[in-house]
């Protein structure tokens, strides 16, 4: 089995690729391979996208390499897992409202930003 750790120049892709080859190696879970590449998403068994930074940024470099959200989108329509980490999960929603409204409508959820009044759910 490989697990596909999506590269698109964006998040914790070193700190994602330790922990799971440390995992995959105690649990004896197959291969773990870092690759942009959409061919090894749409024949990985499993894929993470990993996110660290502002969405609309992320979703830019996602989007910049040709092919790649669209091989996520068929992974994810044959009910494979699909790991999002952070800003990854939150490109899957249907909309974000960080600087900006997008989305790629995958989830069906939706990304809110806090505000001050919601301090309370924040403590």
């Amino acid at each position: 089995m490989t697990t596909v750790i999506i590269d698109y120049n964006s998040g914790n892709l070193r700190s994602a690729e330790k922990s799971f080859q440390l995992m995959s190696e105690e649990l004896k879970l197959g291969q773990i391979k870092v690759s942009n590449k959409p061919e090894d998403v749409v024949n990985a068994d499993r894929i993470v996208l990993p996110g660290v930074g502002a969405f609309a940024d992320c979703k830019h470099e996602l989007n910049s390499i040709m092919g790649l959200f669209e091989a996520i989108d068929a992974h994810i329509k044959t009910g494979k897992p699909f790991m999002g980490i952070c800003v990854g999960m939150q490109m899957m929603a249907t909309c974000g409202h960080e600087h900006g409204y997008h989305g790629h409508d995958h989830r069906g959820a939706r990304e809110h930003r806090h505000h001050d009044a919601d301090r309370e759910y924040r403590e």
